[in-house]
């Protein structure tokens, strides 16, 4: 890990989980519940609202209906499987961590809850909502997050969805510390994922949640002590990625690559 341990005094370490619970949000979120509970102090779910719905509509005038299939199928996974109670949210009831609903994390009430917790740093594990400055700054070491791409390449949404696509032989993980511009904040750790011959766009995200979760439950051992480099500039600003959409289809197709192979249908059901 690039990381350069200061010679601070440390404070106790008290978590916060910002979740929008989902079957890749649980690979994420397992390790590092697992090994950080007694820390943890909250966790607050993305709930779902009228916005939610708007931003489904401006994916689906954007996206590739291959994609929306794949999309659909993996938010409905939690409800399909055979056992449904692998949830982050069960995850947190089982460690009796308190847990709140927030449809606007950014509002009086989210801020009031992060000051009762008495957080200082948060986890963000695919929160679909996006953090404000004040919201960053009320916890006092940050938020944490896991981009998937080597920043500051890939910036934007589905960044490891478009590395397969384009053929890439790995996909890359950023463990870094948000700021309140599009994935540039300050990186602790980067690392690799290999695809394999037999991956899936499912399966090889599986396998970049899972190792990011667990890469992150190993940072945070340490993180107060450390500190993050500024991600390299090159002098060139490349265009954030948006959603998956027809040259995303093109691409997957013309690299031999699927979205999701039968094996996968057994993995969400039953895995």
């Amino acid at each position: 890990m690039n990381t350069g341990i200061s010679e601070i005094p440390l404070a106790p370490m008290r978590i916060i989980l910002l979740v929008n619970d989902s079957f890749f949000s649980y690979q994420i979120a397992r390790p590092i519940i697992e090994a950080h509970a007694d820390k943890i102090v909250l966790a607050v779910f993305s709930r779902y609202t009228t916005g939610s719905r708007q931003r489904v509509i401006r994916i689906a005038r954007t996206a590739s209906w291959r994609y929306l299939i794949y999309r659909t199928f993996v938010q409905l996974a939690p409800c399909l499987r055979y056992r449904a109670s692998i949830t982050v949210r069960r995850l947190v009831t089982k460690y009796q961590i308190p847990f709140v609903e927030s449809t606007q994390i950014n509002g009086a009430r989210a801020h009031a809850e992060i000051n009762e917790s008495r957080a200082n740093i948060a986890v963000a594990i695919n929160f679909d909502q996006i953090l404000h400055k004040k919201t960053l700054s009320l916890l006092q070491y940050g938020v944490l997050n896991a981009h998937a791409s080597k920043l500051p390449a890939d910036r934007g949404i589905s960044p490891a969805l478009w590395a397969f696509a384009r053929g890439d032989p790995e996909v890359w993980v950023s463990l870094y510390k948000m700021d309140s511009g599009l994935d540039t904040g300050p990186i602790y750790e980067q690392f690799p994922v290999k695809v394999e011959d037999r991956d899936s766009a499912f399966s090889l995200y599986r396998k970049v949640c899972l190792q990011s979760g667990e890469h992150m439950a190993r940072l945070l051992k340490d993180v107060i002590g450390c500190r993050p480099f500024l991600q390299a500039n090159s002098g060139k600003v490349e265009k954030p990625h948006s959603w998956p959409d027809d040259q995303f289809s093109s691409l997957l197709q013309r690299n031999g690559r699927q979205l999701m192979k039968w094996r996968d249908f057994a993995t969400i059901l039953l895995n």
